[in-house]
C-alpha cells in the first residue's frame, strides 16, 4: 500500500518532500535523540548529526522567548532533558515512532501548504517521576518544525515546541506532571554542584555557602517566569544535568551560581531578566 503510494508521488513535488521529512522525523530524528543516544554515544551523536545546522534555531515555551537554542550543541543539549539517559525522572517515551500505521491521533503531522513546516502533535506518554500526564489540556505536545526551503530534508532551520499543560484537577491531585516536580531540593542540588563544578568552574567556596543561597530561592516563579527560566532552582536543575562531564561543564557551571553571575559569553542565566514584564511576581533583590 505504502510502496504503491510512494511509487505514484512526483519526487520533485512538495508532497513527496513533505513526506520524506515526516518520515526522517518520526523514524530518525525523535528515536536518534530521545532514545538510542545515551551518555557514552552523546559526544558521537554530536559530531555525527545532520538534523541542525550552526544557524538553526530552537525555541520552547517552557524556558521562554529570551532562552532560544542555536546551533546543534544547544539544541542537543536542551532535548537530552527529555532524554532517560540523562535526566530520568522525566522524559517522553516514543510509542508511536514503532508503529507508524496507527498513531494515537490522526492528524500527527500537518505539512502546511507552503511547503516549508510541518505541525506536529504529539500524544506519546510524558513521563515524571514514572507517572504519565493523563488528561492534561490540551493532551498533547505542539510542535512546528521549519525547513529553508521546499526542498531540503537536511538540516532543519529551527523548530517550536509548545507542551502539554496539566488540568487543575490533575495539581490538585498532588501527581507529578512536569520536568519542575522531578527536580530535588536545594539540598541535592548543592550536592550535584560542589560533586561537577570545581576548578576554575567553581561556584561556591564549600557546601554550605551553596546551600545558604539556594535556600533562599525558589523552585519557580508561576505567572513572572517561565518554568525553567529566571533566578529559580528549577532553571538551575536544568544546567545541572548539562553539566554533565560529557557535556560542557565549562559552559553551564556558570549558570548554576548567584543570579549576578554571567557566563563565558558574557550572558546571565538563570537570572530574573529572562522573566517576563508583564506577569505576577518580584524580580531579583
Amino acid at each position: 500500500m505504502c510502496c504503491r503510494f510512494c511509487a505514484q508521488l512526483d519526487v520533485d513535488s512538495k508532497e513527496y518532500v513533505q513526506l520524506v521529512r515526516m518520515t526522517m522525523m518520526r523514524t530518525s530524528w525523535f528515536p536518534d535523540q530521545f532514545r538510542w543516544t545515551g551518555i557514552p554515544t552523546y559526544k558521537y551523536f554530536l559530531a555525527t548529526q545532520r538534523y541542525w545546522s550552526d544557524t538553526s534555531l530552537v525555541e520552547v515555551t517552557p524556558t521562554g522567548k529570551k532562552n532560544y537554542y542555536k546551533g546543534p550543541e544547544a539544541i542537543m543539549e536542551y532535548y537530552s532533558l527529555q532524554n532517560e539517559y540523562f535526566n530520568p525522572p522525566s522524559y517522553r517515551v516514543s510509542v508511536s515512532t514503532y508503529n507508524l500505521t496507527k498513531h494515537h491521533f490522526p492528524k500527527w503531522d500537518a505539512a502546511l501548504d507552503d511547503g516549508k513546516r510541518i505541525h506536529s502533535w504529539n500524544f506519546d506518554p510524558a513521563q515524571t517521576l514514572g507517572v504519565n500526564l493523563v488528561g492534561a489540556d490540551p493532551p498533547y505536545d505542539f510542535s512546528q518544525f521549519v525547513w529553508e526551503d521546499t526542498t531540503s530534508i537536511y538540516p532543519l532551520k529551527g523548530a517550536y515546541h509548545d507542551f502539554r499543560q496539566p488540568t487543575h484537577e490533575w495539581i490538585a491531585s498532588g501527581k507529578p506532571s512536569n520536568m519542575v516536580d522531578g527536580f530535588g531540593e536545594a539540598e541535592e542540588l548543592c550536592h550535584l554542584i560542589q560533586e561537577r563544578c570545581v576548578g576554575n568552574f567553581s561556584q561556591f567556596d564549600s557546601f554550605k555557602s551553596c546551600y545558604e543561597y539556594m535556600a533562599q530561592v525558589p523552585k519557580f516563579k508561576i505567572g513572572y517566569c517561565p518554568p525553567l527560566a529566571g533566578n529559580t532552582l528549577s532553571c538551575r536543575w536544568t544546567h545541572a544535568i548539562l553539566s554533565h562531564e560529557k557535556m560542557r561543564p565549562d559552559y553551564h557551571c556558570y549558570h548554576l551560581g548567584r543570579a549576578d553571575w554571567y557566563d563565558p559569553n558574557g550572558k546571565y542565566k538563570c537570572h530574573d531578566s529572562e522573566c517576563g514584564h508583564r506577569g505576577l511576581g518580584q524580580p531579583d533583590r
